[in-house]
């Protein structure tokens, strides 16, 4: 074993590519946590390898509910270190003057009920939380979907998150005018980061959003303000 181990670091320190078993168990033997592990160029090909299949990194060897990030040269993945997301909790921000009242939602994944939401109004200058429950017998494990209040008239606040296996958690939002496209809010959160922020010149009202980046339970802070009289903006979303 010793003599293994002695010829792969003479092999590594060359630039001479090691076994293909040798450098899983070189690799697969580190301890994860929030680590970069960065690969010879001689052997680039075996790190990526590894990292393109996350489901390749047993479940049993790591513990925490946090997502972490395996850099391999020159490309990374991202993927979480429990592979089982648990909830979003979301709190919802009313800094205007407006009642706000629920006018649309829906779940692409996890529970399909959350009741809290059986509350449909956000007083003005109100906050309102509630927690949307991870799905984990579907093949496709998480926590996603989006609500929609009408701020006045025809204006509408939209808020969507994704908290789903092999990726970092996603936020969007939008100040729209008439009702929300559940499949247009999809795309957009599923193209999106984990902040988002919305102002339009001809909108009276910006929104910004963020949620937790690598955690299995994420929150998810989103805030509906007035815009300054004195401010003004380009339209933007999902930045």
């Amino acid at each position: 074993m010793a003599a293994n181990s002695a010829l792969l670091a003479v092999q590594y320190a060359a630039g001479i590519p090691a076994p293909r078993r040798q450098l899983r168990r070189k690799l697969a033997t580190q301890k994860y946590g929030s680590t970069v592990i960065a690969a010879n160029p001689a052997v680039q090909y075996e790190a990526i390898d590894l990292v393109s299949a996350p489901s390749r990194l047993s479940r049993r060897s790591v513990t925490k509910r946090d997502k972490i990030i395996v850099a391999a040269y020159p490309g990374t993945a991202e993927i979480p270190t429990s592979g089982y997301p648990e909830h979003t909790d979301c709190h919802l921000v009313n800094e205007s003057d407006k009642e706000l009242t629920l006018d649309g939602l829906d779940f692409w994944l996890g529970s399909k009920v959350v009741d809290e939401l059986e509350k449909e109004i956000i007083s003005a200058k109100g906050t309102f939380d509630f927690k949307h429950l991870a799905d984990t017998s579907d093949s496709v494990m998480g926590s996603s979907g989006y609500v929609a209040y009408q701020i006045e008239g025809n204006l509408r606040w939209v808020i969507a998150w994704r908290n789903s296996t092999n990726e970092s958690n996603k936020v969007y939002t939008q100040i729209i005018k008439g009702r929300a496209d559940w499949d247009k809010v999809k795309a957009n959160v599923n193209g999106s980061r984990h902040k988002s922020h919305f102002e339009d010149p001809n909108i009276d009202y910006t929104s910004e959003a963020v949620i937790d980046r690598t955690s299995a339970k994420p929150k998810l802070t989103a805030k509906l303000a007035v815009k300054s009289k004195t401010g003004g903006g380009e339209a933007g979303g999902g930045n």
